[in-house]
């Protein structure tokens, strides 16, 4: 985590007396769940951002209690998820943020017949393209994303609900799937997937990048200043 210190502290000086820094502020611990994972650990962010949330040691069940002014964080690899209990709660007004191989284990079964997995990647580095959009903005052209071993990549079902928010050319060329992240509606909520973690990121020469980082923490902070946005 401490090579994410650097750029944290970046983002926070350039966040400093914006709008987004005080949204981010007034977010309390009852609105943001994360689910606990074994491959990301999106938590470590929020803390360091000093940004309130909930965990959720044991995922979530048919009897989980969720409420539509809440957004629900899923660390890879999304296990004991009830995907009727999330798809509810997105239906509801919610917004759900996964990563990486909770596509098929929860975003297929949650949300039918709009992403699936297409394949897997290598451990891989790819450079990205941001597309235009709130959730992006920030996002550094060509910034480099990690791909773990095994990664699953994404295919678009229904190209009518699905937005392409980061895109990339390698991902194209390598594995004939350019998405890198997406966000949809469903119901009154919100969806956003993301091939590649939160936490996890290092560039081409083996190490982590500040670029790289900002670009992950510009994402992740925006889909919460919106969350909240739409909450107030």
């Amino acid at each position: 985590m401490n090579e994410y210190l650097p750029a944290i502290k970046q983002l926070k000086t350039d966040l400093a007396n914006s709008p987004k820094l005080e949204l981010l502020a007034k977010i309390s611990s009852k609105e943001v769940i994360v689910i606990k994972g074994s491959y990301d650990k999106v938590e470590d962010i929020l803390v360091e951002m000093e940004i309130e949330h909930t965990m959720f040691n044991y995922g979530i069940t048919e009897n989980t209690h969720l409420y539509p002014n809440q957004i629900v964080l899923v660390n890879c690899p999304g296990d004991n998820i009830h995907c009727r209990t999330i798809a509810n709660f997105v239906s509801n007004g919610g917004w759900l943020v996964t990563t990486d191989w909770a596509l098929d284990r929860v975003i297929e079964t949650a949300f039918p017949r709009t992403i699936k997995q297409s394949g897997r990647t290598c451990d891989d580095i790819v450079s990205i393209t941001p597309c235009n959009s709130q959730i992006t903005k920030g996002v550094i052209e060509n910034s480099q994303f990690w791909l773990e071993a095994s990664s699953h990549t994404i295919s678009i079902t229904d190209p009518d609900v699905i937005k392409v928010l980061i895109k990339s050319d390698e991902m194209k060329k390598k594995y004939n799937s350019e998405v890198i992240m997406v966000g949809f509606n469903w119901g009154k909520g919100k969806v956003f997937h993301s091939i590649s973690h939160f936490i996890l990121q290092k560039s081409k020469s083996g190490k982590t990048r500040m670029e790289d980082v900002y670009s992950s923490l510009v994402l992740l902070t925006n889909i919460l200043a919106q969350r909240k946005v739409k909450s107030c």
